[in-house]
């Protein structure tokens, strides 16, 4: 048994028999208290009994009112205590407390009696009573008092002699558990004592033979107490500090080991030093919250501060960042804080010289001496960037030359069309034959040749829009008769459509032109027949996608549209160049390779991406984004076309630096009743309308002009001639008057080239507009 049971046991038995004695004398003193409680009220029922007589016998000597008074005052207090000191009798004690209530009440009749008897032979001319009545009633009356004083008298002796009964009763159990507790105290004392000391003596001489230095001692004992354990431990601790001491000799050659190995690391440290220092990129390390801690020469001369000028610093506090870089660089180091490695990603630094260089950052979280770091490399890439604005430069000029040639070849064509057909025409004239065939033949030419122009623009993205807010899934719908023409029967066109699309914010003609060319180039990918699907669908592109496929745009909610069938398919050669225009895998004289690149201009134009995925063999997916619309689609009717041409006799002022074109307006314009003013610039058109007295209701403008562009023009007459519209034209408008190809609102425009039946139509609308 270990020493604390024991010690615990000892005081569990001592607390027993505390309780117990504890028990038992409170159980004493409360009957004790109860014992006296009873003592203290029959010695009152005693006291006032005494009283009682007395007051009786000052009565008897004196019959008068006086002692009357005080013995009805006593008799009545003498009752009252008895009553109440009755409940806490016991049964032993009730007979008796019981016969000094009947004595008292027949004390009570006789005195009553007496009274009575006095009352009468005091009253005048009372009644006579008879002689020796007084003194029988007096010697009644003491003899009650006798038999009530008696039973009082043997309470109050019981009482006494219950209380001193218990009072030794208690007194002897009590020093009876006190010698119990004693003896117990004292033999466990000695058992605990006994077991302890022993084991001790043994554990001390243990210990002085192994302090001598006998390690081979065992002071084991086969106690299960404390002391065992004690002895057991010092066994180990002999058995541990012999194999320490015979283990010295290794100790001493694992310090020199690791001495060699300090020194190592140390070599290693200076070597990382010299590295880190003569590295040929710039290192710097900050901490957690942004603050430089170091960084080697290369960072000096890169950003030409020295290292004590900028060590402790802050990031936005070195002064290597613009301002407008500044953010750029808090959210990579925030993302570093949270264990990412970032880049290569740009960023422009400023040198203490003033001189903004461009460079290669990478960032890396890491472990140093046990703090978190950053550590920063930048590369100078200025010079690699003007490399590269070089050859972006000369693949423009390479495209502008695949570009040339291929409108070259076009117009060409056309040109051999018109030509031809005119001499044709020409030809019929001189035998008298109207050439009605010929001028067909060269209006369809000029209709391809304009056509061919509003594809280049969309291609450069130079196109005037008109844009409104529309949903993808009514133009597909609008779109699917025309495509059933479009498509051969071998082919099966399925659409998947969200219901609760997006609506997107474009040109409806525009993305018109966009099904229709993808829904063209996915029908002659399938010569043998196959599958078309078009598909709608809500989507949110965050910032990791657009940088995962390498292009930069705004993340959020975007609208895709896709275009997937189940064709031919491309290599990664041919998806490189689709959007190349004039690029085309088709057969000569199938397609123009203009398709594609139409779509990536009218995509960009409103700032979405397209993204292509194809296999050889096993057909192609292109996916258009668009950002969704916040505001709902558009419930305006727009204004129908004019069915019929109608001329007018208002003035207009015919500005246009292309004799041909000015020709051609002045005439179609005189022909249906106009009043022409003509110019070939806006310098003269600006001194016409000085000379000109008359209104002059409309200004028909090119937009670029030689000198004065026709937007300068028109704020001219503006404030020249009040009330005047405007109605410009142009086939390349710049951002003259629209601001990314979206016409400024409240402009009018007419788009070359032009017939003659869309200018009068164009005309006529302006004109009949409420004056501005």
């Amino acid at each position: 048994m270990k020493i604390r049971t024991r010690l615990h046991v000892n005081v569990f038995l001592c607390f027993i028999i505390t309780v117990l004695v504890g028990s038992f004398v409170f159980a004493a003193v409360r009957e004790m208290n109860v014992q006296t409680e009873k003592a203290v009220a029959a010695s009152k029922i005693s006291r006032e009994m005494a009283e009682l007589n007395i007051v009786t016998h000052e009565y008897l000597l004196h019959p008068e009112e006086r002692p009357l008074m005080q013995w009805n005052r006593k008799y009545k207090s003498l009752t009252r205590h008895l009553t109440e000191e009755a409940k806490i009798f016991g049964p032993s004690e009730k007979d008796l407390v019981d016969k000094i209530f009947l004595n008292l009440k027949r004390f009570n009749a006789a005195f009553s009696n007496l009274v009575s008897t006095f009352k009468i032979v005091e009253a005048p001319g009372g009644r006579t009573i008879p002689p020796g009545l007084i003194d029988t009633l007096m010697g009644e009356l003491l003899v009650k008092s006798h038999a009530t004083v008696s039973p009082i008298f043997l309470l109050e002796r019981k009482i006494q002699a219950k209380s001193i009964a218990l009072q030794t009763k208690v007194s002897r159990i009590t020093a009876i558990f006190f010698l119990v507790l004693i003896a117990l105290i004292t033999g466990v004392s000695l058992w605990i004592s006994r077991s302890i000391r022993i084991p001790l003596a043994k554990l001390q001489r243990g210990i002085q033979i192994i302090g001598g230095g006998n390690l081979d001692h065992k002071v084991w004992t086969h106690e299960r107490d404390e002391i065992g354990e004690l002895s057991r431990a010092f066994d180990n601790m002999t058995d541990n500090l012999k194999k320490t001491t015979a283990s010295i000799s290794d100790l001493n050659r694992e310090i020199e080991k690791r001495k060699r190995a300090q020194e190592k690391l140390k070599e290693s440290e200076e070597r990382f030093r010299l590295l880190f220092e003569h590295a040929p990129e710039a290192f710097s390390i900050f901490d957690l919250k942004s603050t430089l801690l170091d960084a080697n020469r290369a960072a000096e001369r890169l950003g030409g501060y020295e290292k004590k000028e900028l060590i402790g610093k802050r990031l936005e506090d070195l002064g290597l960042l613009p301002s407008d870089e500044l953010e750029k660089a808090a959210a990579l180091f925030k993302r570093n804080k949270e264990g990412e490695t970032t880049g290569p990603d740009e960023i422009i630094l400023e040198r203490k010289d003033g001189k903004k260089i461009v460079t290669e950052i990478v960032s890396i979280p890491l472990k140093i001496a046990g703090q978190d770091v950053v550590l920063v490399i930048l590369r100078d890439i200025t010079e690699r960037k003007v490399m590269e604005e070089q050859l972006r430069q000369a693949q423009k000029m390479e495209a502008i030359g695949v570009l040339a040639g291929g409108v070259a070849h076009d117009f060409n064509n056309l040109l051999t069309t018109i030509m031809g057909n005119a001499e044709l025409g020409l030809m019929g004239l001189d035998r008298g034959r109207l050439p009605l065939e010929e001028l067909q033949e060269i209006k369809k030419a000029g209709e391809r040749a304009s056509g061919l122009t509003r594809q280049l623009l969309a291609f450069s993205r130079k196109q005037i829009m008109e844009p409104e807010v529309l949903n993808l899934n009514e133009v597909v719908r609008n779109l699917e008769k025309m495509l059933g023409r479009l498509i051969r029967e071998d082919i099966k066109v399925l659409t998947t459509l969200a219901p609760d699309l997006a609506n997107v914010h474009a040109d409806p003609g525009q993305m018109e032109q966009v099904i229709m060319n993808l829904a063209v180039n996915a029908r002659d990918a399938m010569p043998q027949g196959g599958k078309l699907t078009i598909e709608t669908a809500n989507v949110e592109l965050d910032e990791q996608y657009f940088r995962s496929h390498g292009v930069e745009n705004n993340h959020g909610a975007y609208v895709m549209l896709a275009v997937s069938d189940t064709g031919v398919g491309m290599n990664k050669e041919t998806q490189y160049h689709i959007f190349e225009p004039f690029f085309t895998t088709k057969a000569k004289g199938v397609g123009t390779g203009l398709g594609l690149a139409t779509v990536y201009g009218i995509v960009k134009q409103n700032k979405g991406y397209v993204w292509v995925y194809s296999e050889p063999g096993k057909g192609t997916t292109l996916k258009v984004y668009l950002p969704a619309a916040s505001e709902e689609k558009e419930r305006v009717s727009k204004k129908g076309k004019v069915s019929e041409i109608s001329g007018g006799t208002e003035t207009v002022l015919v500005v246009e630096d292309n004799d041909a074109v000015r020709e051609t307006a002045v005439k179609t314009l005189e022909k249906y009743g106009y009043s022409i003013l003509e110019a070939s610039s806006g310098e003269e058109a600006a001194e016409l309308s000085k000379g000109f007295e008359g209104p002059i209701h409309l200004l028909l403008t090119d937009v670029i002009l030689t000198g004065m562009s026709g937007k300068d023009l028109a704020e001219i007459l503006a404030s020249a001639k009040p009330g005047i519209r405007v109605l410009y034209m142009s086939g390349y408008t710049e951002n003259a008057i629209a601001k990314n190809g979206v016409l400024d609102p409240g402009v009018n425009f007419l788009s070359k080239p032009f017939t003659p039946e869309s200018l009068l139509l164009k005309v006529r609308d302006v004109l009949d507009q409420p004056v501005p």
